[in-house]
């Protein structure tokens, strides 16, 4: 089986990650939120972005770094991770205040999230944890900080984003085949597990959508014989391919308006990775190629689409400048802190 560590930090710093929420129809321009971190020169601090301003999560003495962000009212909630003896001690913080879901012990394998979804005075999140016994990684759903394991005990893996519609929560995420192979997409409705994928080919989620009786999960899925991948969403169980399957390519966020079906993230072009944005499956580049760019998140608000990501600087594919596009033109953040990593948006009236 791959590394669930290794698909989860790829979802966390590669695209991703999938506090992408759909918000109703605005009546003035948004106040713009990013999760993500950036360097203070020696570390990593967990941090949010608002309309320009950079808001520490974490104190700058240990490296951390946020993954995803939700916005109810006056109160802003951030999930992320910041390190600890044997790895990384998951957490949240409200409004600047943290709160630890898992703590590693010494031989288990760090806990990590990259969704949360606030509703009402409940705090859903999804990520992994570690079991006690085996030290193997299990899917995890955390409400109000009480864990919920997703699998049993035979089977691995990890949730990567949550929604939650009425009284519903909808989890999306990875599991092991039988053989302990491949990664298999589901997604689980209230706990009660949907496969979406067969577990011949390693699987990929890196989010998932609710419209209606319409479930949609974004991600991937390898070609056969290949270790390249099709860009892929599901809706319903049933898969769209947005990808020919020639280059390696992952949807990283997907949003509902309507009948459109916004989807953002990456594909390499033979050298670096291209930004992309797909309508009703019609590809956009938002990236030109000449430097790796990855998108990680798209928001729909009114008739404005929002997406950020980060592309090199061009001196190498390490160093990244954060953006976001609206209507696919890029607003650079490098201006207001260069260092600044975003991973997730949302958007607020």
């Amino acid at each position: 089986m791959r590394s669930i560590i290794k698909i989860l930090f790829l979802f966390c710093t590669g695209f991703l990650i999938n506090s992408c929420k759909k918000n109703d129809t605005p009546t003035t321009d948004p106040v713009i939120y990013l999760a993500g971190a950036y360097n203070n020169g020696s570390k990593s601090v967990a941090a949010y972005w608002k309309d320009g301003i950079v808001v520490s999560l974490s104190d700058g003495t240990k490296n951390a770094g946020a993954s995803s962000i939700f916005v109810q009212g006056n109160d802003v909630y951030v999930v992320g991770i910041e390190d600890f003896s044997y790895g990384n001690v998951l957490k949240y913080w409200k409004n600047g205040v943290g709160t630890v879901l898992s703590v590693p012990t010494k031989h288990s394998i760090p806990a990590s999230s990259s969704g949360i979804f606030v509703n009402g005075n409940d705090v859903h999140i999804a990520g992994f944890d570690t079991d006690p016994i085996d030290f193997t990684e299990r899917p995890t759903y955390w409400k109000n900080a009480v864990a919920t394991t997703l699998t049993n005990a035979a089977t691995h893996g990890g949730a990567i984003s949550v929604t939650v519609v009425g009284n519903d929560v909808y989890i999306a995420g990875v599991v092991t085949d039988p053989t302990g192979s491949n990664n298999v997409v589901t997604y689980w409705k209230n706990g009660v597990p949907v496969i979406l994928t067969d577990g011949t080919k390693e699987g990929f989620v890196s989010s998932i959508a609710v419209n209606g009786t319409d479930v949609y999960v974004a991600g991937a899925e390898e070609a056969p014989g290949s270790p390249k991948s099709f860009a892929r969403y599901w809706k319903n169980g049933i898969a769209t391919t947005l990808s020919d399957g020639r280059n390696q390519a992952m949807v990283t966020s997907i949003a509902i308006a309507g009948n459109d079906v916004h989807a953002v993230g990456w594909e390499l072009n033979g050298t670096n990775a291209v930004a992309k944005y797909w309508k009703n499956g019609i590809a956009t580049n938002l990236t030109d190629g000449t430097k790796s760019g990855h998108a990680h998140c798209v928001v729909v608000y009114g008739n404005d689409v929002y997406i950020v990501g980060n592309e090199s600087t061009g001196s190498n594919n390490y160093d990244y400048i954060s953006k976001y596009w609206k209507n696919g033109v890029p607003v650079n953040l490098g201006s207001t802190n260069p260092k600044f990593f975003a991973h997730s948006i949302f958007l607020t009236q």
